[in-house]
């Protein structure tokens, strides 16, 4: 009887695993399987930390970007300012023309800069949108493998209980044939049992 019940239990655990795999599974295959989506849904929490910490983060950002904008207007024009000081024709390979460069590149990148800033103050609202949509999505895919990791905790308790049924049984079966014979064969019996 524990056999044929060890034998339903390993053949509704393949009925019902549900994700596409077909036969038996053997407990160690859903152990490693276990293990791995364990692995997975640690990652996914740690990515969705990550997402969380960006979220938290993007009122601050803001304020950083607004300071350094603030910087960037009067820096510009004094950058611009003493560019047009610089002569524009200058010696080629002398000291002033690596300063009339220097001060086109700063002048250049202060620009560039507050562009770059501008740009991102104003797409944050479209990436807090996409950060918010990502974390949904995770925390969704993390409530999924929470509860495929529950149904395999279950289908490998039921494969455990199974083997530990079975091995029960065996060992009925050995007491049971071990009676009647000799006695050191009994007391052997009753020991393995």
């Amino acid at each position: 009887a524990a056999t044929i019940q060890a034998g339903l239990v390993e053949r509704h655990v393949s009925a019902g695993a549900g994700d596409g795999r077909s036969g038996k599974v053997s407990l160690a295959d859903l152990e490693q399987q276990l293990q791995v989506s364990k692995a997975d849904l640690e990652a996914r929490k740690g990515r969705l930390a990550d997402i969380q910490g960006r979220i938290n983060g993007m009122p601050n950002r803001a304020t950083e970007i607004r300071n350094r904008l603030t910087q960037l207007v009067t820096v510009i024009p004094d950058l611009q300012s003493r560019l047009a000081q610089l002569p524009k024709t200058v010696t080629p390979l002398s000291e002033g023309e690596a300063n009339l460069w220097l001060a086109q590149a700063q002048a250049d990148s202060a620009v560039a800069e507050k562009a770059a800033l501008d740009e991102e103050l104003l797409s944050q609202p479209m990436r807090l949108q996409l950060l918010t949509a990502r974390q949904d999505r995770t925390r969704q895919d993390i409530q999924d493998l929470e509860r495929s990791l529950q149904a395999m905790e279950r289908q490998a308790s039921a494969l455990r209980q199974g083997q530990a049924s079975k091995a029960y049984a065996d060992a009925e079966k050995e007491l049971v044939s071990a009676r009647g014979k000799h006695e050191l064969v009994q007391r052997l019996a009753d020991e393995n049992a």
